[in-house]
């Protein structure tokens, strides 16, 4: 038996945001919610950016379960350390999983860490985000939000 799917729709953005990916959504989304990261400010609610039922999947296999825990994981044990960051972004891969409503990034940056006490350390991070139309109203702009999330890095680096 045999079935048939339309292709996925895909396309990859290479190098820093800029006028041409502000005009996607998804890219816009993606711009404000690497901002608020490097921001390294959680004092807002986690249902700007991440579903109330989203999974982080953290590289030490650690899997945070809904958006309130993964916003007080990140501004505590994650990025509670550092005094501000910088990502860089290298690529991102955007593929649309139901048209306009979903879709999955792959995220390939360089992200610069300042240390508190110690100064900047750079380290290259993989990133795979879900994202998708946010539930009752709630998002960055009530249009996107994370559903899930994937990271590799070596957080190690940090320390070298």
């Amino acid at each position: 038996m045999s079935s048939t799917s339309a292709p996925l729709k895909a396309f990859i953005h290479r190098g820093p945001f800029n006028e041409t990916s502000r005009t996607h959504p998804v890219l816009a989304f993606l711009e404000k919610y690497v901002a608020m990261v490097d921001s390294c400010d959680y004092s807002g609610p986690s249902t700007r950016w991440y579903s109330e039922k989203a999974s982080f999947f953290n590289q030490d296999k650690t899997v945070y379960a809904d958006g309130p825990a993964i916003w007080k994981w990140m501004g505590g044990s994650l990025f509670g350390g550092f005094e501000k960051m910088s990502g860089e972004l290298v690529q991102v891969t955007v593929v649309e999983l139901e048209e306009g409503k979903r879709y999955m990034l792959f995220v390939d940056e360089l992200t610069t860490f300042w240390i508190k006490g110690k100064g900047p350390v750079t380290v290259p991070r993989v990133l795979q985000f879900t994202t998708g139309l946010a539930e009752n109203g709630e998002g960055e702009g009530g249009w996107q939000h994370v559903g899930e999330c994937r990271v590799w890095w070596n957080p190690s680096l940090l320390h070298a």
